[in-house]
């Protein structure tokens, strides 16, 4: 028996010091945390012995993560009375990697108010029991039955979708909120770029408007351009970059972006513009077991305005219905995990005798718009017969045939045509034109 005592004795006491071996208590820039070695995680804790020997005052910056003896420690969790009864508290700024707040962390707080990121995941019952914070509260949340030990002094801020159900726990006054900023994803194939936008989200009582100031990825501070893009280059294909956001009321949070660094190849090849301004050209792409776009085509601008036309299952682009007598910019696309990237790009010309003819052009076009089934009169001035087809401002055919020349009359009935703009192409004898005419 006394044998088995002592090695009972020897027990507790080895498990006595593997707890003290993983769990040690550390102060960085005035805020104690708990460490634990093994996950290498910290959580914040009181500043005193107890809970009531807590000496927490003025504005409180949980950072994301910090070093010690030369580890870097991740603060995940804001521990059990970590700011109880503390009432010269200010504000406390939450880290954005935090995903749990404990048993009555803010109990007994007569603090302004308190946003909670929306990292923040798992919140005890009785965090904020007897507490007069307004509390601004993220979209995430699962549960809202924290706020049943919230004084009705206070108000909750909280989307617009969860002011039902954070009825059902509490009694005071809910107001809605939204995110507070917004992240424009600007990445191109060879940086990561953003922009970030901010919205009310952030205006609380008393609070200066809050600006950006950087952004902190894989260890360097980024400042925005004037304007106000942030970017960064050296990632790899595809990956999912982590970014911190700080702002200039010290508060940070945690974004993430994902982008294409390595360029892939991307041609366009055997472009070719007809007599009767139509555009073709085969589009080839990059394709390996890292990435391979799931769409590519050409896109086509004139005068800064211009649109994407997508590819055939061959990679061939045909495109109808362009301009005479213009210079087009053009450059070839690839759709790749959703994001678009291009190739290099070039101008192409349609010439002037593929564009709209004049009243004065050889191929002599007008419209009866009085007649129920409308047609349109063509003269054709060559000695042959011309061919003609006409198409919708889509480039789809919709109609096509043969006219007499010599300056006969030729009738071709529009009845048929939905209400819309047309181009009519007459190619013949020393002619090709193409005119336009509207259906009304």
């Amino acid at each position: 028996m006394r044998k088995f005592l002592h090695k009972l004795t020897l027990s507790f006491a080895a498990a006595l010091l593997a707890i003290s071996a993983s769990a040690v208590k550390y102060e960085y820039k005035g805020i104690f945390y708990n460490l634990d070695k093994e996950t290498m995680t910290a959580s914040v804790t009181y500043t005193g012995e107890t809970p009531e020997d807590n000496t927490y005052s003025g504005e409180i910056s949980i950072t994301t993560k910090f070093k010690y003896e030369g580890e870097y420690y991740r603060v995940t969790s804001i521990g059990e009375k970590a700011f109880y009864g503390c009432d010269g508290i200010v504000y406390v700024n939450i880290g954005g990697l935090v995903t749990s707040i404990g048993s009555q962390a803010f109990a007994n707080n007569s603090m302004d108010a308190l946003i909670i990121p929306a990292t923040v995941e798992n919140i005890a019952n009785d965090a904020f029991a007897g507490s007069t914070i307004n509390i601004f509260t993220p979209e995430a949340l699962n549960s809202y039955s924290f706020l049943t030990g919230v004084s009705t002094a206070a108000q909750v801020f909280v989307p617009q979708t969860a002011i039902a159900v954070v009825k059902n726990y509490w009694t005071g006054t809910a107001k809605s909120i939204e995110p507070h900023y917004y992240l424009e994803d600007l990445s191109t194939t060879t940086e990561a770029r953003l922009r970030l936008h901010k919205t009310e989200y952030y205006s609380l009582p008393n609070a200066e408007p809050f600006e950006f100031s950087s952004v902190i990825t894989h260890g360097v501070e980024i400042f925005p351009n004037e304007e106000g893009i942030y970017s960064w280059s050296g990632m790899k294909l595809g990956e999912k970059c982590e970014f911190v956001i700080n702002y200039s009321l010290d508060y940070e949070d945690i974004g993430y972006i994902e982008v294409l660094t390595t360029k892939p190849s991307l041609t366009c090849e055997e472009v070719t513009v007809n007599d009767e301004g139509v555009f073709t050209a085969n589009i080839i792409a990059e394709k390996n077991a890292t990435y391979s776009p799931t769409e590519i085509g050409i896109y086509i601008s004139l005068a800064g305005e211009g649109k994407y036309y997508a590819a055939d299952a061959d990679g061939k682009v045909t495109v109808t219905g362009l301009e005479g007598d213009a210079e087009y910019t053009a450059k070839a696309y690839g759709v790749y995990q959703g994001k678009r990237y291009s190739g290099n790009e070039f101008t192409f010309t349609v010439k002037s005798s593929t564009g709209i003819a004049s009243t004065e052009a050889e191929a002599k076009v007008t419209l009866n718009n009085q007649s129920k089934n409308g047609y349109i009169e063509v003269a054709v001035s060559c000695a042959d017969e011309a061919s003609y087809f006409i198409v919708n401002i889509t480039g789809q055919k919709e109609k096509e045939g043969t006219l007499e020349g010599d300056n006969k009359p030729n009738t071709i009935a529009t009845g048929d045509l939905a209400s819309g703009i047309y181009l009519l192409n007459v190619n013949g004898k020393g002619i090709n034109k193409t005119s336009k005419f509207v259906i009304k």
